[in-house]
């Protein structure tokens, strides 16, 4: 058989095996990156291909046509012509963000899985529910919906390990700094992937080479150079510094190599968060408990009966009346001679609601 020869060119690491009776050969557990291979035979003229890459999640194939040697002769192709974009072997429905992307794309916080909400069939789930309607944030989770899923039907494998909790959600991610790409399986992803009704999310690291190489960086955002937001009268605290490092290299030539990368993030700043911004709820019920209410009443009228307070082991329910409902969002209440200051301006919710049926 043919003897194929298989070179990771950052590294030095090489590889070798023989083709079969059918000129088949295989290569597994290869990292992605840019590989050399090397076809040689008795009879037949050398064959190199140079830049051949291999990618994160796929099975990558070529198959070379020999000739017949004439002295010292050797065929050298760069894989840049040659790579086919037809992936034979592929099953699954997927979209792979590269190395270039993830270092040049804009990006809120450096949280690299943001950029899976580029690919189809991807949406935030972070702002599924809001102060808008009744629905409960599925949390925790991993604020990526995939194929209709919420954010706790994913698997993510880091370098080939799981790297989620049991609710769902993925576990405190690396630095982005340190991802070299990642895949994102939306569906018929092979088993090797499964345990997910949603999707599954394939990274993989960078590693050293036999360069000494590596990053410094530094995000800085001050609110001398921020706009103030509407509802400050002024420009309130806002400072947010993240910095990070990597560094990767030999340890021993073409055999044993290191990678590290460090990433922080500061922050002082102000938030503002809205208070009751639809206070229809303390005055109405909602279509939920109204249907309820009918249902126990059988069309009967009810009230909602707010239960004030409780003396000696004994609830007196009184009605809830415009009055007693300004009095319950003021901002201070006073009994006796002790005064409250609850946070927001609210008050303690009272100790519970009643419903009673009028006759």
């Amino acid at each position: 058989g043919t003897t194929v020869t298989v070179l990771d060119q950052s590294r030095g690491v090489r590889r070798q095996t023989r083709t079969s009776a059918l000129g088949e050969y295989f290569f597994s557990h290869l990292a992605p990156g840019l590989y050399a291979l090397s076809f040689e035979v008795e009879n037949f003229a050398p064959y190199l291909l140079e830049d051949f890459e291999v990618r994160i999640g796929e099975t990558e194939s070529f198959s070379p046509q020999l000739e017949l040697a004439v002295a010292e002769e050797q065929i050298v192709i760069s894989a840049e012509f040659s790579q086919s974009a037809l992936e034979p072997d592929r099953t699954q429905q997927s979209d792979r963000i590269d190395f270039v992307s993830i270092q040049n794309l804009p990006i809120n916080r450096r949280d690299y899985l943001d950029l899976a909400l580029l690919t189809p069939g991807v949406v935030d789930t972070n702002y599924v529910a809001d102060d808008r309607d009744f629905r409960i944030a599925p949390t925790p989770q991993s604020g990526l919906g995939i194929g209709g899923t919420n954010g706790r039907g994913n698997t993510f494998m880091l370098d080939g390990v799981s790297n989620v909790y049991n609710s769902g959600s993925v576990r405190s991610s690396i630095s982005q700094e340190a991802v070299r790409e990642f895949q994102i399986n939306r569906n018929s992803f092979s088993s090797e992937l499964g345990g997910a009704p949603g999707g599954a999310i394939n990274i993989v690291t960078k590693g050293g080479t036999n360069e000494l190489h590596g990053s410094l960086f530094g995000v800085l955002r001050n609110r001398r150079f921020q706009a103030r937001n509407f509802f400050d009268p002024e420009k309130s605290a806002y400072t947010r510094a993240q910095s990070g490092v990597s560094i990767g290299g030999p340890i021993l030539p073409n055999k044993t190599f290191f990678y590290s990368a460090y990433e922080r993030l500061d922050r002082y700043e102000s938030a503002f968060v809205p208070l009751l911004q639809d206070r229809s709820f303390l005055s109405q019920l909602t279509p939920s408990q109204q249907a309820l209410v009918n249902a126990l009443g059988s069309g009967a009228d009810h009230q909602v009966i707010g239960v004030a307070e409780h003396h000696l082991g004994a609830a007196r329910p009184h009605r809830i009346d415009r009055e007693a409902l300004d009095r319950r969002l003021s901002p201070h209440r006073h009994e006796g001679r002790r005064a409250h200051r609850p946070v927001g301006g609210l008050q303690p919710a009272e100790p519970g609601l009643a419903i009673r049926r009028l006759h």
